[in-house]
């Protein structure tokens, strides 16, 4: 089951919805490698994107919402910073222990879950802040 990026999750940066639309494409991906039975090599390489992911796309929008004073920039950097640290135990989880079924199931789902529910409660709060910043 894949999850989709919809025009509500817009937080009115183009550059942030860019680079959410590509956190959906890449959780998609290791959707259909695990129904191809590719789900070993793609969770590594989904996991490297996502670790290398947080700790350069994550601090943009923190900056932008800091630098443009959204009122949930400290919600929004506290989810980030869990969601780093839960990739980082994954990843160390594999370095032990290799991939199997069931973590490529949890993470597929807890990615997907996090992920849409983050944008939809946190970063969609950026909009009123980034209309602002247009103006």
């Amino acid at each position: 089951m894949s999850i989709q990026w919809t025009p509500a999750m817009s937080t009115g940066v183009p550059e942030i919805d860019a680079q959410h639309q590509e956190l959906f494409r890449q959780i998609n991906a290791l959707g259909d490698a695990m129904l191809k039975r590719e789900g070993t090599s793609k969770v590594v390489q989904t996991i490297d994107f996502l670790l290398k992911y947080t700790n350069e796309d994550f601090s943009a929008e923190e900056a932008y919402m800091d630098r443009h004073q959204c009122p949930v920039a400290a919600v929004n950097k506290r989810a980030h910073d869990d969601l780093k640290k839960t990739l980082a135990e994954k990843r160390r989880m594999i370095d032990q222990g290799g991939v199997n079924s069931a973590l490529v199931l949890e993470l597929k789902s807890l990615l997907g879950n996090w992920l849409t529910t983050h944008i939809a409660a946190v970063d969609t709060r950026l909009k009123p802040s980034a209309a602002k910043a247009a103006a």
